[in-house]
C-alpha cells in the first residue's frame, strides 16, 4: 500500500475519497485481513465469514446527501466538513446503500457486516477473549454518531493503520476539529 509523507494527514483531516479507489479498496481489505489473521491465530480455526478480495462498497456513516436532515441533526455541527473523512466511511458488502438514514437506524445493519471495522461500530466482536480485547483496543463501539465520536474513530483508525501498514505514527494535528 502506498504510504507517503502526509498519509496521516489524509487519514485524519483529508478527503479520503480523493485517494484512488483501488487504493481505498486495498486499505479496507488490508485492515480487515489483519483482524481475520488475528482471529484465526487466537481461535485456532478459520473464520467462517472471510471477506476475501470481494468488492467493497464504501458507506458514509453520516450520509453525504443534503436531504439527510434527520441524520445531520443527530450528528450536530460540522457535518459538511466531515462527510468524506476516512473515519466517516466504513466498508460494507456491495450495494448496502443505507441512504439518508441516521446512525441510530444504520448501526443494526453495520452489526451484520463481515467487515470487522464496520461490525464493531455497533457491537463487540466475537471470538476468543484475547482477540476481543485486541479488537476493542483498535475499534471502539459507538452508541451515537457525532463529531466527537468521529474524531475518536479517526484517532483509532490512524493508529490501526500504523500497525497494519507498519509505519511510525507521526504527530498529526486534528486541525479544523473544533470540538468543545
Amino acid at each position: 500500500f502506498p504510504v507517503t509523507i502526509g498519509f496521516g494527514e489524509v487519514i485524519v483531516n483529508g478527503d479520503f475519497t480523493e485517494l484512488r479507489r483501488d487504493h481505498r479498496q486495498m486499505l479496507w481489505h488490508l485492515l480487515n485481513e489483519h483482524f481475520d489473521r488475528r482471529y484465526e491465530e487466537r481461535a485456532k480455526k478459520p473464520r467462517k465469514t472471510r471477506v476475501g478480495s470481494a468488492k467493497v462498497s464504501e458507506e458514509h456513516v453520516l450520509p453525504k446527501s443534503r436531504n439527510a436532515r434527520q441524520a445531520r441533526r443527530e450528528y450536530g455541527p460540522g457535518a459538511s466538513a466531515d462527510i468524506h473523512r476516512f473515519a466517516n466511511l466504513t466498508p460494507l458488502e456491495p450495494n448496502p446503500n443505507k441512504g439518508t438514514k441516521p446512525y441510530s437506524d444504520k448501526k443494526k445493519f453495520y452489526g451484520d457486516s463481515s467487515f470487522w471495522i464496520t461490525t464493531t461500530m455497533h457491537r463487540s466482536p466475537v471470538g476468543p477473549s484475547p482477540f476481543r480485547n485486541e479488537v476493542r483496543k483498535h475499534l471502539p463501539t459507538f452508541k451515537k454518531w457525532n463529531r466527537r465520536q468521529l474524531k475518536r474513530r479517526a484517532d483509532h483508525l490512524y493508529r490501526l493503520c500504523s500497525v497494519v501498514l507498519n509505519f511510525d505514527i507521526q504527530k498529526v494535528s486534528f486541525r479544523e476539529w473544533d470540538i468543545s
